[in-house]
């Protein structure tokens, strides 16, 4: 018997293909024959997108993709949010109404840490940042939403203009300033744990950030940064409220 005539094709008849459809045809192209799907799959899987922090019970489901396709990822980019503190709590805050349909999706459960809303998941995203399972990813890319973050109401910060606003950033920080604010502001306390984690566990030879916040960590004076920034062969910033 004849074999079937997509299986005939050259490799490089799919990649073309590929490049014309959206992502969600191209996964049914590879769904429909073994030999698509193992020729696809590389060029399917370069990157891989997460959102921070992780949502509860997706880590498994991030595990498990990662079994799966590591071997053909050659980069990570997060998307991470923060949150302002939520009103009437222990932490500094703004008497905000917690019942506005804008608020009401965060007021309840704060997350755990900048990583995952579920502390048992933290775990898996430093090995993610590690690269584990992935031994040809060179590259981590870190995006927030930029100004779009600081446009729900809340405590962002403690200024002369508004702490329920994106004026956020309107005075400089010495660092004694910046350790107070990380103890008032738990969007405070998640920037300083990303940016010691990355210092602490990723093996990245490029870092790519966009919507870098102009804020200082108190990470930044440990020499666990400065070692990280050292091994960096590449990097990429661009500012918060820069036009793309």
């Amino acid at each position: 018997m004849a074999p079937p005539t997509l299986d005939t094709l050259p490799p490089e008849n799919f990649l073309s293909i590929r490049d014309q459809l959206p992502h969600e045809d191209i996964k049914s192209l590879s769904v429909v024959n073994k030999k698509i799907h193992a020729q696809l799959v590389p060029h399917l899987f370069r990157y891989i997108r997460v959102n921070c922090p992780l949502s509860r019970d997706s880590g498994s489901d991030l595990s498990s993709v990662i079994d799966k396709y590591g071997t053909n990822v050659l980069g990570v980019c997060l998307y991470v949010v923060f949150y302002p503190n939520p009103p009437y709590s222990d932490l500094e805050g703004s008497k905000v109404d917690s019942n506005g349909e804008k608020e009401k999706w965060y007021w309840d459960e704060y997350p755990d840490s900048v990583w995952a809303r579920d502390a048992s998941d933290i775990s898996i995203m430093h090995d993610l940042i590690q690269f584990k399972g992935m031994p040809k990813c060179t590259s981590l890319g870190i995006r927030t939403d930029g100004e779009e973050e600081f446009e729900i109401d809340g405590g962002w910060d403690e200024n002369e203009l508004s702490d329920i606003s994106i004026y956020f950033c309107t005075e400089v920080e010495d660092w004694e300033r910046v350790k107070e604010k990380e103890k008032m502001y738990a969007w405070r306390q998640a920037w300083n744990e990303l940016w010691r984690d990355v210092a602490t566990h990723s093996k990245t030879e490029r870092l790519d950030l966009f919507h870098f916040l102009p804020i200082k960590a108190s990470c930044w004076l440990e020499p666990e940064w400065a070692a990280f920034v050292g091994r960096l062969k590449e990097l990429n910033i661009r500012a918060y409220g820069k036009s793309p």
